[in-house]
């Protein structure tokens, strides 16, 4: 890395660099963001900023349809004056124009953070509100207050998601009021905003792009991003800044990290953090753990996944001027196996369990028979006593992929949702979507139709989410 600190003044020279986000959920419930948003200092075309756009995720549902991704991620709820909500996912707030929430109240800052390859902090990917302060430093400022939004559109499936509400009274719909969800959309009057899984996902989120460093040069992908020279961030440096996080803005609070890049694994220190963030107690919710996902190319070995599958969720973001197909699938083969093996063994460990606790019952002398046995043989036959999804964990763990198509990979992509398709359990353990490239002015004001290239074809589109 370049610095660890980056003062604000020059990060406001710069503007937002582009960004590339995944996340979600590391535990039954699995979600993923997607978002590339920003601008760099030049205003030529090659260098304009770029959106992907994207969004929470239904870990449970099928994937592929045919040639085509079929769309699970309506994670954005919105909530109308009458209480009534509707499930949205980011392009189609973007295609529909809903995506605008000028002058409501944001929880970016109260309930999110967002942290730069720099370190900076922002409350969310738009950086309405401001520079924070940087994660590096002991104490940084923790926003308290709402963020009242300026911007004409949202434009990043993370920001989208942020819980929000038009008037100060209008808390209640976001917080507290149980909505009747709908499955035809409803009159558009609405007045609060939540992710669909408000109520199961942690309180708070951090959003972290751990370095620009990335064995990758895509062409959509500036340097203010991506590059093959920054050095990586050390071990300390990011354990120091996890509990700098922990102490001004988690405060004992469970969280959900979404960690990006570049491309985080390639720093060799990343598994090793991710363990460490992993094994934090929060003090609010002792019986956890941090959620934890990750955005990766997919360029590493199937064992490297395998390991970090254990502690995150996944998303692999598929870039076709340098991904290895076959090593891809490879990756993602194993993947699917070890999910699906672990889901079998949880319900052979169920129903050995159901047969065991119906013997117990009809043994009234069972509980005094286990107290004869010796302390390591009783804790071990407690331990069996668990519910499998205690003992299972990756058969809850999210694993989707998101296929980038610019102008002119829709063969590619086609035939890479097919071969997908062809993995035994695939349906069952993965998600993929399919996203065009989009640019976006750096102002955050442009709308979704202005921003698709004219140079897809009507197939191309067709995979578009």
């Amino acid at each position: 890395m370049s610095q660890l600190l980056r003062s604000s003044a020059t990060e406001a020279r710069a503007g937002p660099s582009l960004r590339l986000y995944i996340g979600g959920g590391a535990a039954k419930i699995g979600e993923f963001w997607l978002a590339v948003v920003g601008r760099t200092r030049s205003s030529s075309l090659e260098n304009s900023p770029v959106h992907i756009g994207g969004e929470t995720q239904d870990p449970t549902a099928g994937a592929v349809s045919g040639s085509t991704a079929v769309s699970t991620n309506k994670m954005v709820r919105m909530i109308n004056e009458r209480g009534e909500s509707f499930a949205y996912s980011a392009e189609e707030l973007m295609a529909r124009g809903l995506n605008r929430w000028r002058g409501w109240h944001c929880t970016a800052g109260v309930e999110n953070l967002y942290v730069t390859h720099d370190g900076s902090i922002y409350g969310a990917v738009c950086r309405e509100g401001g520079y924070i302060g940087n994660v590096f430093e002991v104490n940084f400022y923790a926003r308290m207050k709402y963020v009242k939004c300026s911007r004409r559109y949202c434009t990043c499936g993370t920001d989208m998601a942020l819980r929000k509400f038009k008037r100060l009274k209008n808390r209640w719909e976001a917080y507290q009021l149980k909505p009747t969800d709908l499955e035809v959309e409803p009159a558009r009057n609405y007045v609060a905003v939540r992710n669909f899984f408000q109520d199961q996902i942690p309180p708070k989120q951090v959003l972290w792009d751990l370095g620009r460093r990335c064995n990758y040069a895509c062409s959509y992908c500036p340097p203010a991003t991506s590059n093959r020279i920054e050095a990586h961030k050390t071990l300390g440096s990011l354990t120091q800044a996890m509990n700098n996080i922990e102490r001004s803005f988690l405060k004992g609070d469970l969280a959900k990290f979404i960690f990006g890049g570049g491309e985080p694994t390639l720093n060799p220190d990343f598994l090793d953090f991710v363990k460490y963030v992993h094994g934090l107690t929060p003090k609010n919710r002792p019986q956890e753990n941090h959620w934890i996902h990750v955005t990766t190319n997919g360029s590493r070995l199937p064992e490297y996944y395998l390991e970090l599958l254990r502690y995150a969720g996944l998303t692999f973001s598929v870039h076709f001027e340098f991904a290895q197909m076959e090593r891809f699938l490879e990756v993602i083969r194993v993947l699917v196996a070890a999910k699906a093996q672990d889901r079998q063994l949880a319900e052979e460990d169920r129903q050995r369990a159901e047969v065991e606790r119906q013997r117990a019952a009809k043994e009234s002398q069972c509980g005094a028979v286990e107290r004869q046995l010796p302390e390591e043989e009783r804790k071990a036959l407690e331990q069996n006593r668990q519910r499998p999804e205690e003992q299972h964990h990756l058969q809850w763990r999210y694993l989707g992929i998101r296929i980038m198509v610019q102008p002119g990979n829709g063969p590619q992509a086609e035939d890479l949702l097919f071969k997908l398709r062809q993995i035994p359990h695939f349906a069952a353990n993965a998600v993929v979507n399919v996203s065009p490239v989009l640019a976006f002015s750096p102002e955050y004001d442009t709308d979704f139709e202005s921003a698709v290239p004219n140079t897809y074809s009507e197939t191309e589109r067709s995979l578009f989410d």
